[in-house]
C-alpha cells in the first residue's frame, strides 16, 4: 500500500511540476507575443502601405496605358493627315505644272511660235 501511496504522491508531484512548467511556458509565450506584437503591427502597417503604393502604381500604369493608346490614335491621325497633305501637295504641283504649260503655250501662241512651226 505504501508503494501505491508513494507512486500516487510521485505522480501528483510530477503533475504539479508539469503544470508549473506549462504555466511558465505559457507566460513566456505570452511575453514573447506581447514583445513581438508592436513589430508585427509595424510590419502590418508597412504591408498596407506597400499595398497602397502598389494600387497607386497600378492606377498610374492604367493611366499610362490609356495615354499610350491616345498617343497611338493621335499618331495614326497625324499619319493620315500627312498622307492627305502629301496628296494635296502633289495636286498643287500638278496644277502649277499645268499653269506653266498654259503660260508657255499662251506665250508661244502670242509670239507666233506655233504659226511659224505650222
Amino acid at each position: 500500500m505504501e508503494s501505491i501511496a508513494a507512486a500516487l504522491a510521485d505522480a501528483e508531484a510530477t503533475d504539479h511540476a508539469l503544470c508549473r512548467e506549462i504555466e511558465e511556458l505559457r507566460a513566456a509565450a505570452e511575453l514573447k507575443v506581447a514583445q513581438a506584437l508592436p513589430e508585427l503591427e509595424a510590419i502590418s502597417e508597412d504591408l498596407w502601405s506597400i499595398n497602397d503604393q502598389f494600387e497607386g502604381l497600378r492606377g498610374g500604369m492604367e493611366q499610362s496605358a490609356a495615354l499610350v493608346r491616345r498617343v497611338g490614335a493621335e499618331l495614326t491621325s497625324l499619319r493620315e493627315a500627312k498622307a492627305k497633305v502629301a496628296e494635296s501637295i502633289a495636286l498643287v504641283e500638278m496644277l502649277l505644272q499645268i499653269d506653266r504649260c498654259e503660260a508657255e503655250t499662251t506665250s508661244a501662241l502670242s509670239a507666233g511660235g506655233f504659226e511659224a512651226a505650222g
